[in-house]
């Protein structure tokens, strides 16, 4: 049995050799080192992976560490503690076994629970896969939640059979887009992205998005240098204006929609509408059985809706919770709350709950 704590950006070879052994369905770009390490560059956190060995199974689980004490109520008071939780989208522990090998998962949360106690972890925050189920076994080592469900397009059929799976409405504002002469379009160009970049900051506006979601041109920038290959940009074009974008990251079987952003006074042409269809036969194009479109904002939202619109599958996003130290935890959340009430309940890890809007 072997267990290993690698930094990413220290190992980066290896972890990605290590990917590379495990099924075509299991190396998924959320998995691989470049993902998490957008997100250390991000300020979330140091890009980490857990390597585990027992005999034929082999568990790999990236995660981002965080200090407790850069968040400025818990300070000093908190260094040398830390917090674990998977990067923005999805992951959880990556499961290869030969069946009859029942206690492989147990020795891996064993020695996970181990480092989190040496290491002063205090809590471990996962989002579960919703198309490799990474949740499944879990419910045993912490609370397991379903929080949202997520679309999901097949692609490995025929085109006459990816258009049936649209609701009528879809199909409908994709003939209409083409019908008011819209294009799509694969782009690379730096303007390209500048121009996403721009509309998918509108769009957080008129959405009243956190501070958080209105990500800066590091951000892109460092997206498009560590994905290189594994992402893209699809637009949908008016004459020389692009009036819809989004990122997408690719996998050997999976296509995942990332961000999205569009011009609101082209909205009634739906563009939309033709920019996934189209990620569709792209996707297909490169040979990946299907098109992860994710979830909304809320259940049953408008956006959830919408993507709902693209077909009748539907993934089960589920979230982990665990506390490895229940008095740090919490003396943390005691610091929290004395900063007022969170804005929203349920939140995980509670001391993390965003502050309350300062009134100006």
């Amino acid at each position: 049995m072997g267990f290993d704590i690698v930094r990413l950006a220290d190992e980066r070879q290896r972890w990605d050799e290590a990917l590379g052994l495990l099924p075509k369905r299991m190396r998924d770009v959320y998995f691989t080192s470049a993902y998490n390490l957008l997100w250390e560059r991000n300020g979330d956190g140091t890009a980490t992976g857990a390597v585990f060995t027992h005999g034929d199974t082999v568990i790999l689980y990236p995660f981002l560490l965080r200090e407790l004490s850069s968040l400025p109520y818990l300070g000093d008071a908190f260094a040398g503690y830390h917090d674990v939780t998977t990067a923005y989208g999805y992951g959880g522990p990556l499961i290869h076994r030969k069946q009859g090998d029942e206690h492989a998962v147990e020795l891996f949360r064993r020695a996970f629970t181990h480092w989190c106690t040496h290491e002063n972890v205090v809590s471990e925050f996962v989002r579960f896969h919703p198309l490799l189920n990474t949740q499944m076994g879990m419910d045993h080592y912490m609370e397991c939640v379903s929080a949202n469900t997520t679309v999901w397009c097949r692609l490995d059929c025929s085109p006459a059979e990816r258009l049936a799976n649209l609701k009528a409405p879809t199909r409908r504002n994709v003939r209409k887009a083409l019908e008011n002469g819209l294009t799509f379009k694969v782009e690379g160009s730096d303007e390209a992205y500048a121009r996403f970049a721009e509309l998918y900051r509108q769009t957080m506006e008129r959405r009243g998005a956190r501070e958080y979601y209105f990500f800066d041109d590091r951000y892109f920038a460092s997206f498009r240098e560590l994905l290189g290959p594994a992402q893209a940009l699809l637009t949908i074009n008016r004459d020389e204006t692009t009036i819809a974008a989004a990122l997408f990251m690719r996998s050997p079987e999976f296509i995942h929609y990332h961000l999205g952003g569009s011009d609101p006074d082209y909205l009634a042409l739906r563009p939309n509408n033709l920019l996934f269809f189209e990620a569709m036969q792209w996707g297909c194009s490169l040979g990946a059985t299907a098109l992860h479109l994710g979830g909304g904002y809320e259940p049953d939202d408008d956006l959830f809706r919408f993507k709902a619109g693209f077909s009748p599958l539907r993934g089960r996003f589920c979230i982990g919770k665990a506390v490895h130290d229940e008095p740090t935890y919490a003396r943390a959340v005691q610091a929290r709350e004395r900063q007022g009430e969170a804005a929203s309940g349920g939140f995980f890890p509670a001391y993390r709950a965003p502050l309350p809007a300062r009134a100006d």
